[in-house]
């Protein structure tokens, strides 16, 4: 009966009022006539008009999670048949979902902060570093212990219970201090950062993120694909419109061969953003690049549901779009430091959009597409545009236009200009979601530029085609940009004809890019690259050549010739093996363009020399460039400099600190300073990490030495003692060694014992501790102890398989056994106390006898 209870009521449901079915988002639709159990508990989010009313009518009913009051959404745990039968006919519900769990959208590979020009802008700006700034991770908790956030965290009160290594990764890209490897150094290391758990998939309330100083939030997950604007997106929207300094930074998600099965783009290989949440539209969508520095197939991408452009930029991320959305969350930081220096205030999120897309570079398909959005972020560029004055925000009338007047310079090769808004929520389940529609052109003595579009017609074709100049009646952002535009006063016209307001806010940012010019962009003077290694070499060229002659040059010697390569691409450069100061030169043409000095540097094999009770010391292999060696100790918050030797094995009182480093120092630079170590870690000991005798076979004992370093140590002695008799069995001079496998061929029946003994090149010795082991005689039986006074006496023989009996002092046999092996043991503890007498037979021959005590 409840089955076809079910049935009729979902029958109910697909003929029932448009009303009622537009209240279900299309995953619900979808997933209602797989729901076989009305009783079943699960969660829902739902957009409500009045939260007060929901309360008195549902609130016996329901467990509320969570409640967003800006968008009047919350989340809660209910039955089924609530959901399916009351709330879908309530006139004050708007809109039913039901929330996938979030997951983590990577794992972190080695970052590569070069692409997005990131160590360029650091070099370049470098009091900016997000000081002062503080920013939230919504995911799970990340690690506030790691050495590269210690310091560098505080709490809202809405962070996970679990640790993940995934979130401390996210926040380690953003704003991590560099102490676990200079390759790690974050984008803004200036700035702190607060943790959100990401199981409430709603915005979290904006009052307490800006009482917090918070105005960006990092979202690295998704929870499956999901093309409709849903409570989520709206949520976003709402959340976003009514704090517009706010950043949402998302991931596009990693189902790039996915399909929706939902909504218009069903089927296809295009719209699989993982989550409602990522089809809002005030929010940063990213997708990334991988390793290879291409636009992986795994990525997510667009349209949105209503053929909008998401992503809206890529950036470097070689485990996914995770740490790319972590990458331009960190470039964020940066522009709202610099926004806020010059103006005492922090920027809304649609100029950030605007200067992040003006700022970006093509990649993937030619001109802005659904893979990489409007590109790839350039932090440097992005910087150069706020530094420089290169954007504006107005307010756009209804029915009216607004001219900003931008005047371009002589020998500009390229303008790309992008205009920004906030755009209020939609209503829930839209078809199209734009509400206000500013329209753009830029135009100069009759010649008109209109914005770029894509076509976003449910076919795969379309989605492919190159963007082309038309109106622009989805998005709130709008793209134009002009190749090779003469010099002089270009209008920008913004026209409010469409708008559903009465006024909207606008941003607008551009950048121009100059014509014949080349720049290094990585490395810079102020970075030191590895040794040996594979590193991505860039820089910016506007010069018509496809290709240039690159060289480079190491201590002021002769130029080396690299060969050609494409000025379009990066190129990835197989570093000399040594360390030295060098400089790279391109030859386009009859022009020759020469980087900065950077270093190169070996980077140093950090191992624990020794670890005792009160000292450990560090080594390393020698680096010929290398004048000296510094030593970092982690302090409170950052790796202190404790020591200078020009020696490769350091000695350090121990103290609370466990992670250290070292650096070479090369000329007037500093090296590269190795990973940092925790130095209890690394299995050492003090000097002996094994010292041990053991029977090799019948004839000879195996004395095994291995000592975590030579360094300082003059000589080692192995000593041997027999019955208290101690004699020298070898000496050793390590010169460098520190395994050594010795033999002793002379065994001498009982006890024998072995210990080894260090001597110093200062005078002091260190001992081993010492390696016992039990001789038997041949053909013999040795008890011990005797008299005994355990539970047990230990046997030697020559475990071949003679026969050992056990009587009292009455003759009364108490044990008989039979020995296999050369080591075994008897239990005693319940023979009396007294005398005992024992024979070894082999067959029936006594071949030894002896007596012992119990005591």
């Amino acid at each position: 009966m409840k089955w076809l209870f079910w049935v009729l009521l979902v029958s109910l449901m697909c003929v029932n009022t448009v009303l009622a079915q537009s209240k279900l988002s299309p995953k619900l639709m979808g997933e209602s006539q797989r729901r076989a159990h009305l009783s079943t508990m699960d969660t829902f989010t739902i957009a409500v008009q009045n939260r007060p009313l929901f309360v008195r009518q549902y609130g016996d009913q329901v467990k509320i999670l969570t409640w967003h009051s800006a968008s009047s959404t919350l989340t809660f745990y209910a039955t089924q048949s609530l959901i399916f039968g009351e709330l879908i006919e309530d006139e004050n519900i708007l809109f039913i979902d039901a929330p996938n769990q979030p997951r983590e959208e990577s794992v972190l590979d080695v970052p590569n902060f070069q692409y997005n020009r990131i160590r360029k802008a650091q070099h370049q700006y470098p009091d900016n570093s997000g000081s002062g700034l503080r920013l939230s991770l919504k995911e799970r908790k990340f690690d506030e212990a790691d050495i590269d956030l210690t310091g560098k965290t505080f709490s809202i009160g809405l962070e996970a219970e679990d640790v993940s290594q995934h979130a401390t990764d996210m926040a380690t890209i953003i704003l991590g201090a560099g102490n676990t490897s200079p390759f790690y150094k974050g984008i803004a290391p200036g700035a702190l950062v607060a943790s959100s758990d990401f199981n409430n998939l709603l915005p979290d309330d904006e009052t307490l993120l800006t009482e917090n100083g918070i105005y960006l939030q990092n979202h690295s997950y998704g929870v499956g694909i999901e093309n409709y604007y849903g409570v989520e997106a709206y949520a976003y929207d709402r959340s976003i419109f009514s704090e517009p300094e706010i950043v949402h930074v998302f991931s596009a998600g990693n189902a790039g061969t996915s399909s929706s099965e939902d909504g218009t783009y069903s089927g296809l290989s295009f719209a699989n953003l993982t989550g409602t949440f990522k089809q809002a539209k005030n929010t940063l969508i990213v997708s990334a690049v991988d390793t290879s520095l291409a636009i992986s197939p795994y990525n997510s991408r667009g349209p949105a549901f209503d053929g909008r452009i998401k992503p809206e930029l890529t950036a470097y991320g070689g485990g996914g779009t995770s740490d790319a959305a972590a990458i331009v969350s960190g470039i964020v930081t940066l522009l709202q430091e610099s926004f806020q220096k010059k103006t005492l205030h922090l920027p809304s999120s649609a100029l950030i959009k605007a200067v992040l897309i003006a700022g970006a570079d093509d990649i993937g398909p030619e001109g802005i597409d659904f893979y990489s959005g409007y590109g790839s972020a350039n932090a440097s560029k992005s910087l150069q545009i706020l530094e420089s004055g290169w954007h504006d925000e107005v307010v756009v009338t209804k029915g009216e236009n607004t001219t900003l007047e931008i005047e371009i310079p002589t020998g500009v090769k390229q303008i790309k200009l992008a205009v920004s808004w906030v755009d209020p929520a939609a209503e829930l389940n839209v078809t199209r979601a734009l509400i206000n529609d500013v329209d753009a052109q830029l135009s100069l003595s009759g010649a008109t530029w209109l914005p770029w579009v894509l076509n976003h017609s449910p076919s795969e074709a379309a989605l492919n085609e190159p963007p082309q100049r038309a109106m622009d009646h989805l998005n709130n952002v709008e793209f134009i940009s002009l190749e090779s535009p003469g010099p002089g006063t270009y209008q920008l016209e913004l026209s409010g004809a469409n708008l559903s307001s009465a006024s909207q806010e606008v941003s607008v940012a551009w950048y121009f890019e100059m014509a014949d010019t080349f720049e290094w962009d990585f490395p810079t003077s102020s970075d030191i690259l590895a040794a040996n290694t594979a590193e991505w070499l860039s820089w910016n060229s506007t010069f018509n050549a496809n290709e240039g002659l690159m060289a480079y040059q190491l201590n002021d010697g002769g130029w080396v010739d690299i060969g050609t390569v494409k000025l379009n691409e990066p190129f990835r450069w197989a570093t000399p093996k040594i360390s030295a100061a060098a400089r790279l030169k391109m030859t386009v043409g009859v022009n020759e363009f020469v980087s900065n000095y950077f270093s190169i540097s070996e980077l140093p094999r950090v191992s624990v020399a020794f670890n005792c009770e009160e000292t450990f010391g560090l080594q390393w292999p020698q680096i010929e460039a290398a004048q000296s060696y510094e030593v970092y100790e982690m302090g409170a918050t950052s790796l202190d400099l404790i020591g200078t030797t020009t020696d490769t094995i350091y000695t350090i009182e121990k103290s609370a600190s466990v992670y250290y480093s070292v650096a070479p120092v090369i000329g007037n630079a500093g090296g590269l300073r190795s990973q940092a170590l925790n130095y209890t870690f690394q299995g050492t000991f003090c000097y002996f990490n094994f010292f041990a005798a053991e029977r090799a076979n019948e004839e000879t004992v195996r004395i095994t030495l291995n000592l975590s370093t030579s360094a300082n140590i003059e000589h080692v002695e192995v000593l041997k003692s027999v019955n208290a008799s101690e004699e020298l069995l070898t000496d050793i001079v390590p010169e460098g060694q520190t395994s050594f496998v010795l033999s002793d061929p002379d065994l001498d029946p009982g006890l024998m014992t072995y210990q080894a003994i260090l001597y110093f090149k200062d005078g002091t010795t260190l001992r081993s501790d010492e390696s016992s082991l039990y001789i038997e005689i041949p053909g013999k039986l040795l008890l011990f102890p005797n008299p005994a006074t355990d539970p047990y006496i230990n046997l030697l023989s020559s475990g071949t398989g003679q026969l050992l009996q056990i009587t009292d002092d009455q003759g009364k046999l108490v044990l008989e056994k039979k020995l296999e092996e050369s080591f075994e043991y008897i239990i005693v503890q319940d023979f009396r106390e007294g005398l005992y007498l024992y024979r070894l037979l082999e067959g029936k021959k006594v071949v030894d006898t002896g007596k012992f005590i119990k005591y």
